[in-house]
């Protein structure tokens, strides 16, 4: 079977206490007064995976130190009940999204 990989980027909204929420209630001792949540990265595919890179609020260097924690015990459909909303465009690597002349007909 032939695949077609098309890329892009997402924003999730998440507010600060759901995404609080998420790490609390499915990575162990997750101290939500200790670490502030820098980035989440989502696989969904054979299996579904979100990761969170948090930053430890007690390291005060330049440096973004961050510590990795692996959520494998989550459903994407329960994943969503965290997010207030998403957006996202993904195209084709031969195409240019700033190059397309849309018409609505």
């Amino acid at each position: 079977m032939d695949t077609k990989d098309i890329h892009g980027k997402i924003a999730l909204t998440f507010s600060e206490q759901k995404l609080n929420d998420l790490c609390t209630d499915h990575i162990p001792g997750f101290e939500a007064d200790r670490y502030t949540v820098v980035a989440v990265r989502v696989y969904a595919g054979k299996e579904f995976i979100v990761t969170v890179f948090a930053q430890d609020k007690l390291n005060d260097d330049d440096m973004h130190h961050v510590k990795k924690f692996k959520i494998e015990t989550l459903s994407h459909k329960e994943f969503y009940n965290y997010v207030d909303g998403y957006n996202f465009t993904l195209i084709d690597d031969s195409v240019h999204i700033d190059g397309m002349a849309v018409s609505n007909k």
